[in-house]
C-alpha cells in the first residue's frame, strides 16, 4: 500500500546540554544510518523522513533539504567540537569536566518496530562513543515525560506527517520544548499571505529551518500492508485531509469503488 502520514522520529531535549548544541543533534544525524532502519525495522516497507518533517505527498513539500546521510568522521569531528573528545575505558565520550555521553533513550513500548528501531539507534550511536539505555514506556507516561521536559533524547510517533502545522508550530511534538520565533513570523506569513508564491516560499523556509536546526530527527514514514484482491483493480490511498475530519488514513472506501 502507500506509505503512510505517520512518521518516528529522534527528538532531542533542546532545552538543555548537551542536546541544547544544535552540533551534538547534527553528529546523532551524521551517526545514524536511517535507511539501514528502514530495511531491518521495516523489511524496507517505508521511506526515510524528510528532515523538515513533511510527507513528499504534501503540497508544501519542499525538496532538496539536508538529508544527513551517515558519515562518521564527520559524526566524531563534530563531537569533538561541541567539548566531547575524551572516551572512557569503555569507549563512551565525555567532556573535560567529566559529564559522560549517556543518556535513557525512552521509546513507545507497545510498538515492536519502536523498539527494534531504539536498539538500532543504540547500536549505531555507540560507533561514536554515544550509549544509550533504551526504556520502554506506555502512550500515556512517554508522552507525559516528553511534556514535562524530563528527558534528554526520545523516540517517538505521530501523524499529520502531511500538515504543516505540527513542523510550523511544534516540530519537536509531542514534547514543548523547542521555540523559534522566526518559524512562528514564517508560518503566520503562510497563513495570511494571498500571494502563493509567497505562501510557498514560506513553507519551504519553515522546513528548512526545522532540517538545519534538527530539533527533531525524523527517521522513517512507514509502509500500509494491506491485504487485497489485485484482480479487482484496487489501489488503496491515503485520504490527505482525513476522513469526517479525522486524521489522514487509508480507509477510504472510494478506493472499492473507483474504476481502474
Amino acid at each position: 500500500g502507500p506509505f503512510s502520514y505517520y512518521l518516528t522520529k529522534l527528538i532531542f531535549n533542546v532545552k538543555r546540554p548537551p542536546f541544547d548544541s544544535k552540533d551534538m543533534r547534527h553528529a546523532v544525524a551524521y551517526a545514524l544510518n536511517r535507511p539501514e532502519i528502514v530495511k531491518q525495522v521495516l523489511n524496507g516497507e517505508g521511506i526515510v523522513s524528510s528532515t523538515g518533517l513533511l510527507h513528499p505527498d504534501s503540497p508544501w513539500f519542499a525538496a532538496g533539504l539536508p538529508k544527513y546521510e551517515q558519515d562518521i568522521k564527520k559524526a566524531e569531528e563534530l563531537l569533538d567540537k561541541a567539548g566531547f573528545s575524551q572516551k572512557d575505558g569503555e569507549g563512551t565520550r565525555r567532556n573535560a569536566g567529566g559529564q559522560n555521553l549517556a543518556f535513557t533513550l525512552y521509546t513507545r513500548g507497545e510498538s515492536q518496530d519502536m523498539v527494534r528501531e531504539a536498539e538500532m539507534i543504540k547500536v549505531q550511536l555507540a560507533q561514536v562513543g554515544i550509549k544509550l539505555d533504551i526504556k520502554p514506556l506506555s502512550t500515556g507516561p512517554q508522552e507525559n515525560v516528553l511534556a514535562q521536559g524530563d528527558y534528554d533524547i526520545a523516540l517517538d510517533s505521530h501523524g499529520g506527517a502531511i500538515n504543516l502545522s505540527i513542523p510550523a508550530t511544534n516540530p519537536d511534538f509531542p514534547a514543548r520544548g523547542y521555540k523559534n520565533e522566526e518559524l512562528k513570523k514564517l508560518y503566520n506569513e503562510f497563513l495570511t499571505s494571498l500571494d502563493e508564491t509567497k505562501r510557498r516560499e514560506a513553507a519551504a523556509k519553515i522546513q528548512q529551518t526545522i532540517a538545519e536546526d534538527l530539533p527533531s530527527l525524523p527517521i522513517y514514514n512507514p509502509g500500509t500492508v494491506v491485504a487485497f484482491r489485485k484482480n479487482k483493480g484496487v489501489q488503496w490511498f491515503w485520504t490527505k485531509e482525513g476522513l469526517s475530519g479525522g486524521a489522514p488514513i487509508w480507509w477510504n472506501k472510494l478506493a472499492l469503488l473507483r474504476k481502474q
